[in-house]
C-alpha cells in the first residue's frame, strides 16, 4: 500500500501494528514505525500507544518505555498499554513501580488499570495490597475493579468480604457489583451472603436487571435452592438463554430430570437454539432419570 504511493493514516498504522504485534515480526513492525516517523504520526495518541504495545510485545521493552516516555501527552489509555504488557510478560515489580508513576502523575486510573493491579499483587503473592488499591480512589469503578479482580483470582471470599466493606462505608453499586459478588457467593456456596444480595437487589430496583437475574439463578442454583432458582427464573423472559441454561443446569444438578427435559423442549420451541454446556446438563439429566 506505501509503496504504491496511497497515504498511510492515524487508523492504517495501530492496524498494521496490531497485527505485528500478533505475530511478533519485530522486522516489519521497525518498518512501520520508520514510516509513522517519516510521515509524522509516530506521536499521534492511537499510533503512538500501539507502538508501545508493539515493541513490548516484542520483548523490546527498553524501546518500548523510551517511545512511552517520548509521548507528549500520556493519558490512562498510554499508561495502561505498557501496563498491561509488564503484566502480561510477568514483570510485575516493573508493574509495580509503573503503577505508582502513573499515581504520581496525576492520571486518575480507571477500572482497568485497577483489575491488572490485583493481578499483580496476585503474582506477587501480596494480598494485602489489593485491599489497599481503593485508597486510591474511592468510588463505584474502584470498588468493582478490586472486587472483580479478587473473584477473577479465585479470591472469591476476600471478594463477599470487600463488598460487605463497601456496603457498610456506603459506597455506590451497580448490577455489575451485584453480579460479580454473587459470582463470588456461588463459588464459595455463601447462600446466606446470597439472600441478602438478593434482598438488596429488590431495594435498590436492580432484581429486574438480567445480568442480576442470571447471576441469582446461578447463585441459588449452586448453592441447591432450585426453588428459589424456579421462583425467580418465573419472572424473566423466557427468550434469554442463559437464564433458560442455569435454571435446566440447576435442574439437572439436583436430580430434577423432568423438569430439566420440560424447559429445554420449551427452549426449543420458543428461541429455537441451543449449546454444548446445556446439551451436556441436559444429558446429566437424562441420567439421573434412568438410574
Amino acid at each position: 500500500m506505501h509503496s504504491l504511493g496511497v497515504k498511510c493514516n492515524e487508523f492504517t498504522f495501530p492496524s498494521v501494528l496490531k497485527a505485528c504485534s500478533i505475530t511478533r515480526d519485530l522486522g516489519l513492525g521497525k518498518q512501520v514505525h520508520a514510516v509513522a516517523l517519516f510521515t509524522g504520526f509516530e506521536f499521534d495518541e492511537f499510533v503512538a500507544n500501539t507502538l508501545v504495545v508493539m515493541y513490548a510485545k516484542c520483548r523490546e521493552f527498553g524501546d518500548s518505555r523510551r517511545l512511552f516516555d517520548a509521548i507528549p501527552e500520556r493519558n490512562v489509555v498510554s499508561w495502561n498499554a505498557l501496563f498491561s504488557c509488564y503484566v502480561q510478560s510477568d514483570f510485575h515489580g516493573e508493574s509495580m513501580d509503573l503503577f505508582q508513576e502513573m499515581i504520581l502523575s496525576g492520571v486518575r486510573p480507571n477500572e482497568y488499570s485497577l483489575s491488572r493491579r490485583i493481578n499483580v499483587c496476585t503474582g506477587l503473592g501480596d494480598g494485602s495490597h489489593g485491599r489497599k488499591i481503593h485508597g486510591y480512589m474511592k468510588d463505584m469503578i474502584a470498588w468493582n475493579a478490586v472486587i472483580s479482580g479478587h473473584s477473577q483470582n479465585g479470591e472469591d471470599i476476600e471478594a463477599v468480604s470487600l463488598f460487605s466493606e463497601m456496603y457498610k462505608e456506603g459506597g455506590e453499586f451497580n448490577q455489575t457489583t451485584l453480579s460479580t459478588v454473587l459470582k463470588a457467593t456461588a463459588s464459595v456456596q455463601a447462600i446466606d451472603v446470597c439472600e441478602q444480595v438478593h434482598s438488596l437487589s429488590i431495594k435498590t430496583g436492580f432484581e429486574s436487571d438480567m445480568y442480576v437475574i442470571n447471576s441469582l439463578l446461578d447463585t441459588y442454583g449452586k448453592c441447591g435452592r432450585v426453588e428459589d432458582a424456579a421462583r425467580i427464573f418465573k419472572e424473566c423472559p423466557i427468550e434469554d438463554v442463559v437464564a433458560l441454561t442455569s435454571m435446566i443446569t440447576a435442574y439437572s444438578q439436583y436430580e430434577q430430570g423432568e423438569e430439566a427435559l420440560k424447559l429445554y423442549l420449551q427452549m426449543l420451541e420458543r428461541v429455537n437454539k441451543s449449546d454444548s454446556f446445556v446439551c451436556s446438563s441436559l444429558l446429566n439429566a437424562c441420567a439421573n432419570l434412568s438410574a
